[in-house]
């Protein structure tokens, strides 16, 4: 569900004081992302790819790891159910800051995206007195799915310990890990596809003592220039990335990264736009939507890695249906509930989905991976859906290969 769905209509930014009278312009805030799939148990995991709770794919690599005091690390993650940014790196994040109606009441709200991908909102509701605070403090919207850290088992990494605040004399919003790091987000002056401001990423401070500082603007899927690790205390830098993007076809963008030691990555995205035309209450807008989707990886020192992927039945955005390396001789391939006639296989059999809103579109159907030194792919894995219609539950059975 994209954010213009789940809150259509923005006031101005860091508005403390609103109108009685345009009370009626915010629109309802409807529920949470489901964050099963990213920030469930890791044990949750079917081949460490589909999620038993949802049913969605996930994807995660660590391409950069530069040792030192404090590591400079690279990761991602890609997530199926994801609209808005389906690849997600662990750098120079960026949140949504506007206003809601939450259970009635005039709110903010901030919708912040986690390195794990997964997106959590937090609400602070207005009240009498609050723009004399010097930090205004907001509270997690409990999302499905949560359960502790997604690399482990720990306070330090569950969500439910961080805290979120806004430093009113600074303008600032900062986010705090329980184990006590911080990231810090400063309002770029961009706005969202559907018109919500953004604001970004400009520092992190661990509870180690490392700082690692975005500089610049970069306009690729990490938006900044460079990437730098110092020591907070004395200043002295421990290791760098710096950031180059450019366009290399009508529908592909490359983000080129390289380090401070040398070594040279590319990430190539397949450019994927289409246009949404959306009601309001007054009147009808036509907006563009631009997605990008991860097609290649190259390694200095690994095997180069290519992804695949093919329209989602509910709407118009993608979903990976292959990921390779070594030329194509090692993939995985995913299938999805469609539209028609699904043949499942094993005990399922053939299944016919006739209602364009059966609730199994789009989650995953079957994997498919070769086995041994043959090229030649097989089912590893099939997965079957229940609705409970009375609780509002889906159980996933996973059938033998």
């Amino acid at each position: 569900m994209s954010l213009s769905n789940r809150f259509t209509c923005l006031l101005a930014l860091l508005s403390l004081v609103i109108p009685s009278c345009l009370f009626s312009y915010l629109d309802q805030y409807l529920e949470p992302q489901d964050v099963s799939a990213t920030e469930g148990l890791p044990s949750s995991l079917v081949a460490g790819a589909v999620s038993a709770i949802s049913g969605e794919f996930t994807d995660c690599a660590t391409d950069i790891f530069l040792q030192g005091p404090e590591p400079l690390v690279v990761n991602r993650v890609y997530t199926s159910f994801c609209r808005e940014k389906p690849w997600a790196f662990n750098h120079g994040e960026l949140l949504i800051l506007g206003d809601v109606l939450y259970k009635e009441a005039p709110s903010l709200i901030i919708a912040l995206r986690q390195s794990s991908g997964a997106q959590l909102d937090y609400i602070c509701k207005k009240t009498a007195g609050m723009e004399k605070l010097k930090k205004l403090p907001f509270k997690l919207v409990s999302p499905k799915g949560v359960m502790h850290g997604a690399s482990a088992v720990s306070g330090q990494t569950n969500l439910k310990n961080q805290r979120v605040f806004l430093d009113v004399k600074s303008d600032c919003i900062i986010a705090e890990s329980g184990g006590g790091d911080k990231k810090y987000f400063k309002r770029s002056g961009g706005r969202t596809e559907e018109g919500w401001p953004l604001c970004r990423q400009i520092s992190e401070e661990k509870a180690s003592g490392g700082v690692i500082v975005y500089e610049g603007l970069g306009k690729g899927v990490i938006k900044a220039q460079t990437i730098r690790c110092l020591s907070r205390k004395s200043g002295q830098e421990y290791s760098s990335i710096k950031l180059f993007e450019k366009q290399t076809g009508k529908h592909e963008v490359v983000q080129k990264m390289t380090t401070s030691d040398g070594r040279q990555y590319a990430f190539f995205f397949h450019h994927h736009s289409y246009k949404v035309k959306e009601k309001g209450r007054t009147s009808e807008r036509i907006y563009p939507v631009n997605r990008f989707y991860l097609s290649r990886v190259d390694h200095p020192h690994a095997p180069k890695e290519e992804y695949q992927y093919a329209q989602k039945s509910i709407g118009k955005d993608l979903q990976l249906i292959e990921k390779s390396r070594k030329g194509g001789k090692r993939f995985l391939q995913v299938e999805y509930y469609h539209e028609g006639l699904n043949a499942v296989g094993g005990e399922v059999g053939d299944l016919f989905l006739k209602d364009s809103e059966d609730f199994r579109l789009d989650r995953v159907k079957k994997l498919k991976a070769p086995v041994g030194p043959s090229d030649t792919p097989i089912v590893t894995h099939r997965f079957d859906y229940h609705a409970e219609k009375k609780e509002g539950k889906i159980a996933t059975i996973l059938q033998g290969a």
